[in-house]
């Protein structure tokens, strides 16, 4: 409703005179042009609004940070998930890198390989510390955040050429932890690897994409994907299993057993033309109530095989 107009001099007859120095009323008014456009503007609120979702906007954009492609900056350790569309396997969207790289201890012990000894003559070096060799995980806090994110990078580059049939998935078992629950062996699922078959020759294996990327798997999964299963004093002993690329729900309906990866990193000087980056490794990454929970997992026998029968799932359900 708009404000009624008034006259000047009932105007001036219902506002009070500012008070000079002398404190008598002063001579200066008002005036009467500058009431009516305060009064528009207190009718008009278009103007305010619009001020508002200014201000709102700038605030947001300056709180937010900058949408880029990949979490692990892990989280924190991340990435585009290219993985099975699996029924039971959760894939959340493309994070940032700082989300999926911020494991502040993400890291063990250095290696003292390659230093020299006294007299100049330096230590042969080992396949741990050899970088064309092995993605290497030093004992500095976050240093599994750059490792992660080039292989998850790799992993992004070799499975949109070339899909699941150079992929594996991986699970990783405590058997301290089974031991102390007194269950059943559980392998929880911790990611996937792949070999670029168009590396080489001879192209590489999978186990030597797990057998390069140990260390970082192992580390990733008890420090940040598990650490209440596969951390702590259940990382005395961790395995390593793989399953086909893509293959959860087949694993989760007892249709695929689980095969174990043994070696170590000194297996790859076998390996003369294995280059570290033609194989790579996507994460899992837990959500919502995954974090307390735990993902997926599932129980097999010592051997990795099903316990129990084979069954379906019911899609419609």
């Amino acid at each position: 409703k708009k404000p009624s107009i008034i006259s000047e001099p009932i105007y001036q007859s219902f506002v009070l005179r500012p008070i000079d120095s002398d404190g008598q009323p002063s001579a200066k008014m008002p005036s009467l042009n500058d009431e009516k456009g305060r009064l528009r503007r207190r009718k008009n609120p278009a103007t305010a609004n619009a001020t508002f979702l200014l201000i709102a906007a700038a605030l947001i954009a300056a709180v937010l940070p900058p949408y880029s492609r990949r979490p692990y900056g892990v989280a924190a350790f991340s990435t585009v998930r290219l993985a099975s569309p699996a029924l039971l396997t959760r894939r959340p969207p493309p994070r940032r890198a700082s989300s999926i790289m911020a494991g502040g201890g993400f890291g063990g012990a250095p290696s003292p390989a390659g230093k020299k000894k006294k007299g100049g003559k330096k230590k042969s070096v080992s396949p741990a510390a050899d970088n064309t060799k092995v993605r290497t995980v030093s004992g500095f806090s976050g240093s599994g955040t750059k490792p992660l994110r080039i292989a998850a990078n790799t992993f992004d580059r070799i499975y949109q050429k070339h899909g699941k049939e150079c992929a594996a998935d991986l699970y990783v078992r405590s058997p301290a932890n089974d031991a102390d629950l007194g269950r059943e062996p559980t392998y929880w699922f911790v990611g996937k690897v792949v070999a670029d078959p168009d590396a080489g020759p001879p192209p590489p294996s999978v186990r030597a994409a797990v057998l390069a990327q140990k260390r970082l798997v192992l580390e990733y999964a008890q420090r940040e994907l598990r650490p209440q299963n596969l951390g702590g004093k259940y990382a005395n002993g961790l395995q390593i299993w793989t399953a086909p690329g893509d293959s959860e729900l087949d694993v989760v309906q007892n249709k695929v057993p689980l095969t174990r990866v043994e070696g170590s990193t000194a297996d790859l000087l076998a390996e003369e033309n294995f280059d570290v980056r033609d194989v790579g490794f996507n994460p899992e990454i837990y959500v919502g109530d995954e974090i307390r929970d735990g993902g997926l997992r599932v129980t097999r026998d010592e051997e990795g095989k099903p316990t129990r029968p084979v069954f379906e799932i019911n899609e419609g359900q």
